[in-house]
């Protein structure tokens, strides 16, 4: 094989394996990227209406009426998916439910 030809093939070779593993890295950030996004949400805590009610319930921390608003608009915001868990091991049995009932309001 002549010289030349020789570090052509060299240098190729050289270019795919760095190709591949920028592509494989480029891959792994597609990948894992979305995962450490959602996930860093995990360290910082935003406070859910059952701390805002365990708050005010323990401390008298906050205004009661918007508190008693963001109950009552989670709870109707949940009743979907409560009447969803019917049957043997849901919140209501199945003949008791209505279509109408999972529906927001």
């Amino acid at each position: 094989m002549h010289l030349g030809r020789r570090k052509i093939l060299d240098k190729s070779f050289t270019g795919l394996g760095l190709f591949s593993i920028a592509l494989m890295a480029a891959a792994l950030v597609v990948l894992l990227a979305p995962i450490f996004i959602r996930g860093s949400a995990a360290f910082v805590f935003r406070a859910t209406v059952e701390h805002r009610r365990a708050q005010m319930a323990l401390f008298k921390a906050g205004d009661a009426d918007a508190l008693a608003a963001e109950v009552q608009r989670t709870d109707a915001a949940r009743r979907p998916v409560r009447l969803l868990g019917v049957g043997g091991h849901g919140l209501v049995a199945p003949e008791s439910i209505h279509p109408e009932q999972l529906l927001l309001e």
